[in-house]
């Protein structure tokens, strides 16, 4: 689908419900790591269809749709970080112990025996990144949730390739420290 949107409305309108079939997980799992809230991130991965929506007779298909769709996702969690500022100040308390949303995503993977022990250190790693910057977080997401290489990183957040290194570098040296600190070795 890297070929520039074309052709008669109803064309259009398929060819965007197959992206948003193809990448709506994907988003919702790039939102949980963002987030906090299951429902929250669920607002946030329709916000991104709606602005992708509006957009898509803009898009060139010069990059993968998710990679446009994940830039999207970006832009739009940080206008929400914006408006939520105010709040966060005023009611620091106003979360109360929710599920992780990232527990709530469906692992299609066999659930081996050692699957108690795995969630406990997916969810020390996840308390070690809500503590994290925006910058780093989101290099992590797209490095080890997304599993993309570093050039589409960089291409994804409109930074230099060299940023991207670095930023990794720095969220892994985070993370390790952190971990340390938590016990692990």
């Amino acid at each position: 689908m890297a070929s520039k949107v074309t052709g008669d409305t109803l064309t259009i309108v398929e060819d965007f419900e197959t992206v948003v079939r193809q990448n709506r997980g994907r988003l919702y799992r790039a939102a949980c790591f963002l987030l906090e809230d299951p429902a929250e991130a669920e607002d946030l991965t329709q916000q991104v269809f709606v602005a992708a929506w509006r957009g898509w007779s803009q898009f060139e298909g010069r990059s993968e749709p998710y990679t446009w769709l994940y830039r999207i996702l970006l832009r739009t969690h940080r206008r929400y970080r914006r408006k939520r500022w105010w709040v966060d100040r005023l009611f620091p308390f106003s979360r109360g112990n929710e599920v992780s949303p990232l527990e709530s995503i469906a692992d299609e993977r066999p659930q081996p025996d050692s699957r108690l022990r795995q969630v406990d250190d997916c969810a020390e790693v996840r308390a070690v990144m809500r503590g994290m910057s925006q910058k780093l977080r989101e290099v992590l997401v797209l490095r080890y949730s997304e599993d993309l290489p570093l050039e589409a990183i960089a291409a994804t957040l409109a930074v230099p390739l060299g940023t991207v290194k670095s930023r990794l570098n720095l969220a892994q040296q985070v993370v390790a420290q952190r971990l340390r600190q938590r016990g692990w070795s």
